[in-house]
């Protein structure tokens, strides 16, 4: 992940105040990973376009999960500025559905390739959540 250190004592801090899966902080960390390193900057750091241009790049299918893509942005950069740099103007913040609606990718598949079943995998933190998803994608039913 871009800046490791500065997003586990986001999610440690997170975590302690919400009821919210410890993977779906993480997960939404280790997907915009790669989109932080091709820009070379933090999440928090993002302009408004280039934060737009990443939920777009998320291929996602429903503008609630954008939404809470985008509270749990605002929360870590929030966080960021409270604890390690002032300076951080969140984009976030200002950011509406409306804005989001048009990131919505209609198109992308609902069907996930054998690379995304094992990135998931490797997300998880749970090996029988592993075992879960591994068994849904090989088609395992039990009577």
């Amino acid at each position: 992940m871009y800046q490791s250190e500065m997003k586990e004592g986001f999610c440690e801090s997170y975590l302690r105040s919400r009821v919210i899966q410890k993977t779906s902080l993480y997960g939404l960390f280790r997907k915009i990973a790669s989109y932080e390193e091709k820009l070379n900057k933090d999440a928090c750091e993002f302009t408004r376009a280039e934060a737009l241009a990443m939920y777009r790049w998320l291929k996602s299918r429903s503008v609630y999960t954008l939404l809470n893509n985008n509270v749990i942005l605002k929360a870590y950069c929030a966080w960021r500025k409270y604890y390690h740099d002032n300076t951080i103007e969140s984009v976030y913040e200002d950011i509406t559905i409306e804005d989001l609606r048009p990131c919505i990718d209609m198109k992308a598949s609902k069907l996930l390739t054998r690379e995304e079943v094992t990135e998931i995998e490797d997300s998880l933190l749970n090996y029988t959540d592993a075992a879960i998803v591994e068994c849904l994608f090989q088609g395992i039913s039990g009577y």
